[in-house]
């Protein structure tokens, strides 16, 4: 018995393989009309597969609209991963959808301590100039970012406090450390008047740009919640 069980799962995991590499035609079907053989067979393949920090199971949601409500099983793919394994994700997520045709995602590669910086493209809060934490001007530099949002009260208080420390320490730290806020608000406008009005000047200020937490860099840096700070090494 043992040994027709694992056979059966070589199998398994052979004719999966042999699907993602292409050799054999994709048949994406939704979760919820599979088989439970089906969606057994295929949860066999993925387990392994799965990359550390990402989870995968088979469960049950309910969709109310006006006065309907239609319970469907639905395959959840969700957790997180360092940067670096970004591509190795995307890989992941294209397998699974050439499976699995109407999967969940709520997966995010994000930087973790010892990560390259990825590039993320922001825009200076004053003239909506493009700029990147990779830029020359922080090369040699330790970098402090500070994101954070107008209407957050928790982002005052660590405002203030970052505003207070660069003006004890920003003349000694000046060739060495720079501090940097990214607004997630919905305008630069927005950032500038709050600046004025609290005299935050001493910060370099920049903004997230259109889409706020939805926005290219917030995506990439794995923002979802402020304030958020994040510490760049020199190089």
């Amino acid at each position: 018995m043992l040994r027709s069980l694992v056979g059966s799962e070589m199998c398994i995991r052979d004719r999966y393989q042999r699907r993602v590499r292409g050799s054999l035609e994709p048949m994406a079907k939704r979760w919820d009309v599979m088989t439970d053989g089906e969606r057994d067979e295929f949860l066999l393949w993925l387990q392994p597969n799965l990359l550390p920090g990402i989870q995968a199971k088979s469960r049950t949601d309910v969709d109310i609209t006006h006065d309907r409500r239609a319970i469907r099983r639905i395959l959840a793919v969700f957790g997180e991963v360092g940067y670096e394994q970004k591509q190795r994700l995307d890989e992941l997520e294209k397998n699974i959808s050439a499976e699995v045709a109407d999967a969940h995602f709520d997966v995010s590669a994000v930087p973790r301590a010892g990560d390259v910086v990825p590039l993320a493209k922001f825009l200076d809060a004053q003239n909506n100039r493009e700029l990147s934490l990779n830029d020359e001007v922080f090369h040699d530099k330790v970098v402090v970012v500070d994101f954070w949002a107008t209407w957050s009260g928790p982002c005052e208080a660590s405002m203030h406090a970052s505003a207070e420390l660069v003006g004890r320490r920003g003349e000694e730290w000046a060739t060495h450390v720079v501090f940097v806020a990214i607004s997630m608000d919905k305008s630069s406008g927005t950032v500038r008047e709050r600046v004025r009005e609290r005299a935050w000047n001493d910060l370099h200020h920049m903004w997230c740009g259109p889409g706020t937490w939805r926005s290219e860099p917030a995506v990439t840096l794995g923002i979802d919640a402020v304030p958020f700070m994040l510490v760049t090494g020199r190089n």
